[in-house]
């Protein structure tokens, strides 16, 4: 996970940067991108992890799972390294809403260890896997959020419309929702950088054993990730729990929520709809922007983000639903009914099934382009190695029958309709007639790859449209 849960990039001093398994070029999300990754894979059925503003909801974004932020006292916190009492919440992440719903049943209802876990009051726990229902979305009136469509992927955009008019062809009913000061209702309501040295203080003041006691010895002491380095002196400098600026966070909190719930209850809504992101996953060692994690952290009103689709560059796009409070069970429903509409997840390439228990092979493709024009003889002839796990393709590539000083280059191309389509990754330039090195590719690189969809193409002075051309075929 991110280091102290403080981030949505999941980096750690010790454990490192946790890769995209759909892109290890890219981020997880986070902080429980670890979780994430490692329930994409397919290395358990259900993993946990925590929500402090998108922890939970995020990695399911990015790794094309079910994600809950459950309604604030449905889960105990009991043992969580705490980063805020107010806004921390635990809650699973699946492949499959079934899932999901199999985990909370197994782990909802109140616990003396958590007081905030009272709120359920008499209510009785809710059932999930009983709630199920694939018709769940007949008659559902969902508001689409518009505030938190601006500055949205174009392509992430797209997906999502396509979800919602899914949701409306299995009988749910979209309205549009824009709310005029949505920015300066949530500006204010965050307490995570006024709690997090007070909470850590308690916590660690629990565990004797431990090798630090408080947030200052971890600042002093260098045990954190550079990137942190900022955000953690800030917050060490918060000198007392109960201020004036954490009492006025608590009273903003407060007015969101009404302000969300009567918004639900006027118009009659079962929940709001939004991208869970509103951008592609960031590259390793960028910013991560897009988050739409604030108004369930704020409100403490369940959310729960389920796989929309794919972008065009084969990442994955989350679409959240944010209910009333206690309606947790009615939003996982609503999940279902979604997911049974028609297959949205696809496990991703760089985890393969195994082959009696051990990782498949690299898979190598060869390839010899051969000129039937002006210039006969002239061949270029490549190894190339797919290796799945890292989204890398290795290459060797020999050029014969033509002088060394009039090679332009040797590309990959992938052909469309229309033709042998536009160049997609150059292998050899200029008077290379032997060439070896690697190249990442992306998640759609891949899958064109492995499905024959690439072709190897020689440009030389005398023949700038191509001199020799072949389909890489698919080992058998």
């Amino acid at each position: 996970m991110h280091e102290l849960a403080a981030g949505i990039t999941t980096i750690s001093s010790l454990g490192g940067q946790t890769r995209n398994a759909y892109d290890p070029r890219r981020c997880p999300g986070g902080s429980s991108g670890g979780t994430g990754v490692a329930i994409a894979a397919s290395f358990a059925a259900v993993g946990w992890g925590t929500d402090t503003c998108g922890s939970i909801r995020i990695p399911a974004a990015y790794s094309s799972l079910v994600g809950l932020r459950p309604t604030q006292g449905l889960v105990s916190r009991s043992g969580i390294i705490p980063l805020s009492h107010t806004q921390d919440i635990a809650g699973p992440l699946a492949r499959t809403v079934t899932d999901l719903a199999i985990a909370l049943d197994a782990t909802v209802g109140p616990d003396p260890a958590d007081t905030v876990t009272r709120r359920l009051g008499d209510r009785p726990a809710p059932r999930f896997v009983s709630a199920l229902d694939p018709k769940a979305l007949q008659g559902a009136r969902l508001g689409v959020l518009r505030n938190y469509f601006t500055d949205t992927d174009d392509d992430v955009a797209r997906v999502i419309r396509a979800a919602i008019d899914s949701m409306k062809t299995s009988g749910a009913e979209a309205v549009d929702v824009t709310i005029p000061d949505f920015d300066s209702l949530l500006a204010g309501s965050r307490a995570i950088d006024l709690e997090t040295k007070f909470d850590l203080l308690d916590y660690l003041a629990h565990r004797p054993a431990a090798p630090v006691r408080s947030l200052s010895e971890i600042v002093a002491q260098g045990l954190y990730h550079a990137s942190l380095d900022a955000r953690l002196r800030r917050v060490d400098t918060v000198s007392a729990r109960d201020s004036d600026a954490h009492r006025a966070v608590l009273a903003k909190q407060r007015v969101v929520s009404a302000r969300i719930s009567r918004l639900l209850d006027s118009l009659r809504l079962d929940g709001l709809v939004y991208p869970t992101m509103r951008q592609e996953p960031a590259l390793i060692g960028d910013p991560q922007p897009g988050s739409t994690c604030q108004l369930s952290a704020a409100t403490g009103l369940p959310a729960i983000s389920v796989p929309a689709g794919f972008t065009r560059g084969g990442l994955p796009v989350g679409l959240e639903l944010l209910g009333p409070s206690w309606s947790d069970a009615r939003l996982v429903a609503l999940a279902y009914a979604f997911e049974q509409s028609g297959p949205r997840r696809k496990p991703p390439i760089t985890t393969p099934a195994l082959v009696n228990g051990r990782a498949p092979e690299t898979t190598v493709f060869t390839v010899t382009a051969t000129s039937a024009g002006a210039t006969p003889g002239v061949r270029a002839e490549g190894r190339l190695v797919l290796d799945r796990s890292r989204y890398e393709l290795r290459y060797d590539v020999r050029v014969t029958g033509v002088p060394a000083d009039r090679v332009s280059a040797v590309v990959l191309q992938r052909p469309d309709s229309a033709g042998p389509g536009p160049v997609v990754y150059r292998l050899a330039g200029p008077g290379a007639t032997a060439v070896s090195g690697a190249i990442p590719l992306t998640g759609a690189d891949v899958a064109a790859l492995s499905e024959g969809r690439y072709v190897l193409t020689l440009f030389t002075t005398d023949q700038p449209a191509g001199a020799a051309r072949a389909r890489i075929e698919a080992p058998r």
